[in-house]
């Protein structure tokens, strides 16, 4: 009886303990599904002092729905998808239609810091919808922003030394869904993605179906899948943290549908657009010793 006794004894411990391990796990694996459904978590907006949304005008301020996220690179102007503001019947709609949003800390009370008119906006002309190449365009507000912008690398080659720096390590963040057709999140979301190299990206299955350059994209997510920026995101940046700075070296631009193993998001790179950026912006008749400020601060 006493061998009995003990060996029961023994065995329901070790499968009380074993439960209790069960129930632990199965509750994390649950916490963890609500908040990082595609890869991603809550962030404080304030981190970001540049990182702006387009809320189509018309709508309330409360439970806004947020079209696409822009980046402010100086005082006056914000880069992000020209398909934001195409589409395929038109390059450009009108440049009015969004309210540029700064500060937007919860977008589901309507929380923010600052709403501004768009005065213009400019579409890269070579860019095409149907294979969305040159995906990249440009804002200009009615009044001056007093943001810290980010900064854009100097060159093609001085953005892939951050890129290799840095491990390919990088963040997007955005209001974008949190699952394919799901819901938008009410709190800024941000997430780590790999930037694959161009060899990867050319061969992975995505490109079997699209078959496009990418010379001027840059393709991020992660090998498993699981992490990716969705509907919603589009225009947003995808940064590279170093020195103390946040370099702008992408902006969402498309995938197939999100998170999916060996179909990364794509991105426009930055640095293949920066003398576009710079002569849009003297054509826009800024004076002189502006831009110099422009080029001398932002492109560091």
């Amino acid at each position: 009886m006493k061998w009995c006794y003990d060996s029961s004894f023994w065995i329901f411990l070790i499968l009380f303990l074993l439960y209790s391990d069960i129930i632990k796990c199965t509750n994390n694996s649950n916490t963890d599904t609500a908040l990082r459904i595609v890869g991603g978590h809550d962030v404080n907006v304030q981190k970001y002092p540049w990182f702006a949304v387009l809320v189509r005008r018309g709508n309330t301020f409360e439970n806004a729905s947020v079209s696409c996220g822009a980046t402010l690179i100086d005082e006056y102007h914000l880069v992000t998808a020209a398909h934001c503001y195409s589409d395929e019947n038109s390059l450009a709609r009108n440049c009015g239609a969004f309210v540029v949003f700064f500060q937007l800390q919860n977008r589901c009370n309507g929380k923010f810091e600052a709403a501004v008119d768009v005065e213009d906006c400019f579409v890269n002309r070579r860019f095409h919808y149907n294979t969305m190449l040159n995906d990249i365009a440009l804002i200009k507000l009615k009044r001056k922003i007093y943001y810290q912008p980010v900064f854009l690398p100097r060159s093609v080659n001085h953005q892939e030394r951050l890129i290799a720096n840095y491990g390919r390590r990088a963040e997007i963040i955005g209001y974008g869904v949190t699952e394919p057709e799901g819901k938008e999140p009410c709190v800024l979301q941000s997430a780590y993605v790999q930037i694959f190299s161009r060899r990867y990206c050319e061969k992975s299955e995505l490109n079997k179906l699209i078959n496009t350059n990418f010379k001027t994209l840059l393709c991020a997510g992660r090998v498993q899948g699981g992490t990716d920026a969705c509907q919603g995101d589009s225009g947003g940046p995808l940064l590279i943290y170093t020195g103390r700075k946040y370099y702008l070296v992408g902006i969402t631009s498309f995938g197939l549908e999100c998170a999916i193993r060996d179909y990364p998001g794509v991105y426009t790179s930055v640095a293949y657009y920066l003398d576009w950026i710079k002569q849009t912006i003297w054509k826009n008749k800024l004076n002189n010793d502006w831009f110099g400020l422009f080029v001398d601060d932002f492109f560091q």
